[in-house]
């Protein structure tokens, strides 16, 4: 939210500079990050290139039973009842 209007507040200017972000992200931390380590897993297990977000977002909604499949059998200390098959059940 860029500005707001209370009643019998005066006016908010819209904030356009000067913003601080809440994170920033450092090259050292996304070469330790956890997602960068599934992304190089998930990209071992499929064979396909996952060297940004957007790759990964788009294979986790194009392949989502592999994605999840890999997540589950990726993650160490996760806590899963059942079987691992069917990841998922129908095409949503």
């Amino acid at each position: 939210m860029d500005c707001c209007n209370l009643s019998g507040a005066p006016p908010c200017t819209r904030v356009t500079t000067g913003r601080i972000p809440v994170y920033k992200e450092t090259s050292e931390g996304s070469v330790t990050s956890q997602m960068t380590a599934f992304a190089a897993a998930l990209q071992t297990h499929t064979g396909k290139v996952l060297d940004n977000y957007q790759s990964l977002h788009n294979l986790s909604v194009r392949d989502f039973r592999t994605f999840w499949r890999c997540f589950v059998e990726w993650s160490q200390g996760l806590e899963v009842s059942g079987s691992i098959e069917p990841v998922c059940v129908g095409d949503a």
